[in-house]
């Protein structure tokens, strides 16, 4: 796919996109009984490609990431389907980069997204932003046992290991437009593990400009709790912190 554009909108949250009919005519359900059309994707190549999603009935922001009014361009990228089934996934994304209209600059993301009914891992995964690098060589999620919105956050199990990473709080200025003006970066690694109510850091390495460093293990309990009760557990090997860190 060279230069393509593509404009999917709707006219309310609730209401069908614009390209409905291209979606129905591929459905395995559909009714027609003269749809003969047999398609198989192995691979997807993209270059300069522009696309836009919008939501009419929903307003506009200027610079501040809007997920009912998107703007992907300047795409470039390649998706490879290694397995298709009705239970199983394995899909493989190589130096998918694109620019969005609020300013989030995505130079470069691959991935390998391997999920069957129970379970769903990502492997080999790497973000370079305009100032940030992360790499996550390995992550995964079991849904096995999970029948309601309240055992995700109490039960659903979930290991991240987190490479050296860089971040840059700029980067991600538009989704938080305060962060614009922070030129520091923070260096981090460790291994998170848990659930979303009850999250283990081990060996987290933290070092936020030259204001504050960290080297130890954390525990998080009761982050995404009803009650707004969080606690914070922690075995501290080593940490430094400045006058300019605490202010």
């Amino acid at each position: 796919l060279f230069g393509v554009t593509c404009h999917i909108r709707k006219e309310t949250p609730d209401s069908k996109t614009n390209i409905q009919f291209i979606i129905d005519s591929l459905s395995k359900d559909s009714q027609d009984s003269n749809n003969n059309i047999e398609l198989q994707v192995q691979s997807i190549l993209i270059r300069r490609s522009h696309l836009t999603f919008d939501i009419l009935n929903k307003k506009n922001t200027e610079k501040q990431f809007n997920p009912n009014h998107i703007d992907f361009n300047n795409i470039s990228g390649k998706l490879s389907l290694r397995h298709y089934s009705q239970d199983s996934l394995n899909i493989q994304i190589s130096k998918l980069s694109f620019d969005e209209i609020s300013g989030l600059n995505v130079d470069k993301l691959s991935m390998n997204v391997i999920s069957n009914r129970d379970t769903a891992y990502i492997e080999n995964f790497a973000l370079r932003l305009t100032y940030s690098l992360v790499s996550v060589p390995s992550a995964g999620i079991s849904l096995s046992g999970v029948d309601s919105l309240q055992e995700v956050t109490d039960k659903l199990p979930l290991h991240i290991n987190l490479s050296p990473s860089i971040i840059s709080p700029k980067d991600l200025a538009s989704f938080l437009p305060l962060l614009k003006d922070f030129s520091d970066v923070i260096e981090i690694s460790g291994d998170i593990s848990g659930s979303a109510n009850d999250i283990s850091l081990n060996k987290l390495t933290l070092q936020y400009g030259q204001e504050m460093t960290f080297d130890g293990n954390m525990k998080l309990k009761g982050l995404m709790s009803k009650k707004n009760e969080l606690y914070l557990l922690g075995q501290v090997k080593k940490m430094n912190i400045t006058t300019e860190g605490l202010s």
